[in-house]
Order: C-alpha cells, then sequence, then structure tokens
C-alpha cells in the first residue's frame, strides 16, 4: 500500500469493486481512453486485471478515497533493458478537480523511481485532454513528441502527446 494522506491511499488492485465497473463504463470518466470505447463486464474486468498484474513491475493499482475506489493507476509495458515503465491513470468523474490525480501521480512515480528504481518514467495521452496534460506537466513529465492522428473520438481522429520523465524531474510532495 502506498499512503497519501490520512484518507487517500494506492493499494494493489486484486479483485473488480462495484465503484471499478461503474466508473469504467462511465463514458465520460473514460472519454480519452481506449477503455472507454467498450463496455465492461465484471468478466472482462477480471481478465484484463489479470493479465496487467502477471509480469512484475507491471501493476494496477485502485486509487482509494475515504475508503472508497475512485480511480486507478497503471504500470505497464516495462522494457527491462531500457529500464522504462508506462504509467497512466483514470479518476472518476465525480472526484475530478480534488487533486487526486497530482497527489497519486506524484506517489506512484515516486514509488517507480525509489521502489523499482525505474530509470524513466512514459506516458501518452490524448492532446484534447487538457486537464491530464496540464497534471502531468505539473508533477514534471515534459513532451517528448506528438504522435499524429492516432486516436479516433467522435467521428475525427486526434493527435497524442508522448511525455516521459526522469528522477530528478518529479515535483517533490
Amino acid at each position: 500500500m502506498i499512503q497519501i494522506n490520512e484518507n487517500i491511499y494506492l493499494k494493489k488492485l486484486k479483485k473488480i469493486t462495484p465503484e471499478y465497473l461503474e466508473f469504467i463504463n462511465d463514458p465520460d470518466t473514460c472519454r480519452y481512453l481506449h477503455a472507454g470505447r467498450l463496455k465492461h463486464s465484471k468478466k472482462d474486468l477480471e481478465k484484463f486485471l489479470k493479465k496487467a498484474n502477471s509480469i512484475s513491475p507491471n501493476h494496477v493499482f485502485g486509487l482509494y478515497k475515504d475508503e472508497k475506489h475512485v480511480g486507478n493507476l497503471k504500470l505497464s509495458q516495462y522494457q527491462p533493458m531500457d529500464n522504462i515503465i508506462e504509467i497512466g491513470w483514470l479518476i472518476r468523474k465525480k472526484n475530478w478537480g480534488q487533486g487526486l490525480g497530482t497527489m497519486a501521480g506524484i506517489a506512484l512515480c515516486n514509488y517507480a523511481f525509489e521502489t523499482l528504481k525505474v530509470r524513466k518514467i512514459e506516458l501518452g495521452v490524448v492532446t484534447e485532454n487538457e486537464g491530464a496534460v496540464h497534471v502531468y506537466k505539473k508533477i514534471g513529465f515534459k513532451v517528448e513528441g506528438i504522435i499524429r492522428e492516432s486516436f479516433y473520438l467522435n467521428g475525427k481522429y486526434l493527435n497524442t502527446v508522448r511525455m516521459g520523465m526522469f528522477k530528478d524531474e518529479l515535483v517533490k510532495k
């Protein structure tokens, strides 16, 4: 468990909660995620979780506030030769604007650098997801490139920003 403050923590997700099933199927919460294009059953999510957690250090973490599951953060696509890991997260829409993404992102990046000893953390984000881009920059991610027309949404192709961060770029709590 990664304690963020008295009421907020990250915990490796081992089972599907009712909250997860609800927010992963909310079109607003998942608007800019590939996962948001499909409806997910509990069985689908159980398969995803088993696969996502099967190769260390890749793992899905649940974000909890006041004991309620309000989002997920994921470390994935670890490249041992390069010592790089991918990060991603989603916060339930009704919890947007509370600083949870910033706090949880800093905590998980710190875990990746300090505990897993990764050299670099990377991510991809749809350019129109301005709130996420803002949070990523705020915690220390730098824009490394644009992948043109790589995400289809509402009848048009959108660009994706590739971002990366080294340990010394992570904002301190």
